[in-house]
């Protein structure tokens, strides 16, 4: 017997957990500078947000509501990268244009899906 399973049932593993033993980030956090897209992240946040829950196929208004650190824990999850969600809270936080450029060079780099 064989297992199928359709799209409809797989889903992404709950954002409220801690993941051990995944993955880590391909760039690391003061690693960020050297990219270009900086200066967006810095000079227009709202923008980049906006850009980075549609790059991640997230509904655009959980940039508004939720925010970056809603956006890291549901990509983080996503992708078995280690971390927790009061981690990203604590990072979007005090560090939020540094963690939101992070977050965009990991999708350029794993893809968004």
């Amino acid at each position: 017997m064989t297992d199928q399973s359709s799209p409809s049932d797989l889903t992404a593993p709950e954002p409220n957990t801690i993941t051990r033993g995944g993955e880590e980030w391909q760039k690391e956090l003061f690693d960020v500078m050297d990219s270009p897209i900086w200066i967006k992240a810095f000079l227009c946040g709202p923008c980049f947000m906006f850009e980075l829950a549609s790059k991640i196929d997230d509904h655009v208004l959980a940039s508004c509501f939720g925010g970056l650190p809603a956006l890291r824990s549901f990509y983080r999850a996503k992708h078995g990268i280690q971390g927790s969600v009061v981690n990203d809270y604590c990072l979007s936080t005090f560090l939020g244009p540094c963690t939101a450029i992070q977050l965009h060079e990991e999708i350029e780099k794993r893809g968004a899906k």
